[in-house]
């Protein structure tokens, strides 16, 4: 391949930066991941949903939806991607929906919660009701992880720069039935503080899984930080940004032409039964082995 151009490099370079994080600003991040938690609990036990009212008043605005179509760092990182590691665009898993996901198996390998992308991975876009494709199988989730360990991580709802007091997220937490992890950094960018904060008992990004439907932002975000990332289709294009319905066909060709050339993700140490005493360069997927039998299991 050709060598980058410098200026994508330095692209590259400052959208990987990160401030340094305080131990106040953990604290805080901390203490947003249990209000985001017993909000998300208590409207579950009181059966409360957002009013019509509610909903209209708290859909994002015109800056929140520019924000999820104007994703400089993510476009950074796909092409960084594009010249070091193209395994980071490649999921563990690829289906239809996550009504092909077993949770019981996911659960069996000692994975411990589940981050979900929202629009067209548990909605479409913008809506403010779970797609009826997966309602099942979310509550499946719930059921199997607790819903406590189960949450969304949002380019808006819940991102400090669009919702700094946490109103959209309130309201679609009411909505949706479902937590939405409080944020400062937008997918792929960022460190993985505040998700690991989000889950109770959790010390590792190692231990969750990442489901979303964007190669871009979703798979990436979740295989830079170590998580067991999968990979669904869109339930709809309508009512997308024309920039999103455009990343999405660009990340879609790269990826489908970087399977071409062979380029798999790198699998994850869960499949292996005893991986903390393995070499990582000996975790391959053998057909017939345990490993290869775990990921098969993890579709229905």
């Amino acid at each position: 391949p050709s060598m980058p151009n410098p200026s994508l490099a330095r692209v590259c370079t400052n959208a990987l930066s990160s401030p340094v994080v305080t131990h106040s600003t953990h604290a805080r991040r901390r203490t947003r991941a249990m209000h985001s938690r017993a909000t998300a609990r208590a409207d579950a036990d009181a059966g409360t949903s957002a009013t019509p009212s509610e909903v209209h008043a708290h859909a994002p605005s015109l800056y929140s939806k520019l924000g999820q179509s104007l994703n400089a760092a993510g476009i950074a990182l796909f092409f960084k991607s594009a010249v070091g590691d193209r395994a980071l665009a490649m999921p563990q898993v690829a289906c239809k929906d996550i009504s092909r996901v077993d949770w019981a198996h996911l659960r069996s390998l000692g994975f411990e919660g589940v981050v979900f992308d929202k629009d067209n991975t548990l909605t479409a876009p913008y809506a403010l009701e779970v797609h009826e494709r997966v309602c099942e199988s979310l509550e499946r989730c719930k059921a199997t992880f607790g819903a406590s360990n189960v949450g969304v991580y949002s380019n808006s709802a819940g991102l400090t720069q669009y919702d700094p007091d946490g109103v959209e997220a309130d309201a679609l937490e009411k909505a949706l039935g479902i937590a939405f992890i409080r944020h400062a950094t937008k997918k792929p960018a960022g460190d993985v503080d505040d998700v690991v904060a989000h889950f109770p008992g959790c010390d590792s990004a190692k231990k969750l899984i990442f489901v979303g439907d964007r190669y871009l932002t979703d798979v990436v975000y979740g295989n830079r930080h170590g998580m067991f990332t999968i990979r669904v289709e869109p339930f709809t294009l309508k009512g997308e940004s024309f920039a999103i319905k455009s990343a999405r066909k660009f990340e879609q060709s790269v990826v489908s032409l970087w399977q071409s050339f062979g380029v798999a993700p790198v699998p994850h140490e869960r499949l292996f039964p005893g991986a903390n005493g393995m070499d990582k360069a000996s975790w391959r997927l053998i057909q017939g082995e345990p490993a290869y039998e775990n990921l098969q299991k993890c579709t229905l």
